[in-house]
């Protein structure tokens, strides 16, 4: 590929449509046509003599050379945007795109109190969230995200970090359970189902190895994909839920759930969670000035 042949606006086009996912989000994020991001992205699949891009019932799945680009073209695009960016860099008027990708025990309570804060400082700001997988650190390694909120246990000792506050687990259950108002034992927590959180359906958590030190089991009776999902479960049923204490903050006021103290000591630091990023954005002043808004709200 000759650069001095190349538009360079196709590789922002590329770098949207990888990061959103399909044509429509990524015209819609750029602020043009439909047809002019499929002319572009045709375009730039002359120049690399490659497909890029293939249809599927999900959207624009990458190919391999797309993968292979994708960290390059990002982290050149971010170095250009930094280089651009004003000394003084002035949140009330960016429009800057931070990605993060984040586990969902980490980020919901954390992201609606962003939300609210970029709302009334920094209005033009944009936020795009990738779940969290196996490969998470490496899409900081490929610029393909800006920041990382994960569990501290196991994170590449290249990345740097700074922690988060501690998440402190509590129990939700509706109101007028039969356990709302009588002690909370670990008989009685084992005695009525659960519903738990699972990427992969399975019905294990921290939960059930607790328990199972004290020789306890519990029937898990559905696994949810995020813990977003469980208020509303609870409130419809018996079942007994353990979730951040932020989730609960959210959400028991709006469906009149009652929060019980766990009948168990949370492990110390199991889920001590960090914002991490790659040391080649450490001297940004757009990534500099998140990582403060970050600290403010949720740091330890």
């Amino acid at each position: 590929m000759n650069l001095n042949t190349i538009d360079l606006n196709l590789l922002k086009v590329f770098d949207a449509v990888l990061s959103e996912g399909t044509v429509t989000r990524a015209a819609d994020r750029l602020g043009l046509t439909q047809p002019a991001v499929s002319n572009a992205i045709s375009r730039l699949r002359a120049h690399v003599g490659d497909d890029l891009f293939v249809r599927s019932a999900s959207g624009m799945k990458p190919t391999r050379r797309a993968e292979e680009l994708s960290g390059p073209i990002r982290q050149s695009l971010s170095m250009l945007e930094d280089a651009l960016e004003n000394a003084d860099f002035d949140p009330a008027t960016s429009k800057r795109t931070f990605r993060i990708v984040a586990v969902d025990l980490g980020a919901s309570g954390l992201l609606p109190r962003l939300a609210a804060y970029l709302s009334e400082n920094a209005p033009h700001v944009n936020i795009r969230m990738h779940q969290a997988r196996g490969d998470s650190p490496s899409m900081l390694d490929r610029q393909k995200v800006d920041f990382a909120l994960l569990p501290l246990a196991g994170l590449p000792a290249h990345l740097q970090r700074m922690e988060l506050e501690p998440i402190k687990f509590v129990i939700l259950m509706r109101d007028g359970h039969p356990l709302a108002e009588a002690p909370l034992t670990l008989e009685a927590f084992t005695s009525f189902p659960h519903t738990t959180v699972s990427l992969t359906g399975d019905d294990r958590s921290f939960v059930d190895e607790i328990l199972a030190r004290r020789g306890l089991t519990r029937r898990v009776a559905m696994t949810i994909t995020n813990f977003a999902m469980g208020p509303a479960i609870v409130a419809a049923s018996d079942l007994l839920i353990t979730v951040p204490q932020r989730i609960a903050e959210i959400y028991a006021p709006k469906l009149n759930l009652i929060v019980r103290e766990p009948p168990f000591r949370q492990p110390k630091d199991m889920f001590q969670s960090v914002m991490a990023w790659h040391p080649q954005f450490a001297a940004s002043p757009a990534h500099d000035w998140f990582r403060r808004v970050v600290w403010d709200i949720g740091g330890v």
